[in-house]
């Protein structure tokens, strides 16, 4: 049997799953959008994080202030506790859709064929400044390639 005072938190048990449920839903494709708007897989691994953290730690915190304060009804301070971490929460992915589109520009190396002499030709492929998107190109070359 429900108690009086357990079916008033039945309405914020059911907000609750119904917030958490629709997150759980979102999740999975706030990644594949965050992809498409340029962001890069640590800035979202960030994302997720921050995101994950606040969605618990809001609440919590916001509920050992509800409990903190005795004068008042405990149901309706729970309530507007958690309506208030729950706009939060509401805002904080909806500004995840304000983010502009990043533009990435990627440069290639420039080669060049020197013809010089006429024995050999030597071809100059210019280093990246990051060395890990370059480097399977510098070991698939022969060992004559030269790099500058």
């Amino acid at each position: 049997m429900i108690t009086p005072e357990r079916r008033a938190f039945i309405s914020l048990n059911v907000i609750n799953f119904i917030f958490y449920g629709g997150i759980s839903c979102i999740a999975p494709f706030l990644s594949v959008h965050m992809r498409a708007i340029g962001l890069t897989i640590w800035h979202i691994i960030w994302v997720h994080v921050a995101s994950g953290l606040i969605c618990i730690l809001i609440p919590l915190l916001v509920g050992t202030l509800a409990e903190r304060k005795g004068s008042s009804p405990k149901k309706y301070l729970y309530k507007i506790c958690f309506s208030f971490s729950l706009f939060l929460c509401i805002f904080g992915y909806t500004a995840l859709l304000a983010v502009p589109r990043i533009q990435r520009i990627h440069k290639q190396p420039q080669i060049d064929f020197d013809c010089s002499s006429p024995m050999n030709a030597v071809i100059n492929l210019e280093k990246c400044a990051n060395y890990e998107t370059c480097a399977d190109v510098a070991h698939s070359w022969s060992s004559n390639a030269l790099f500058r």
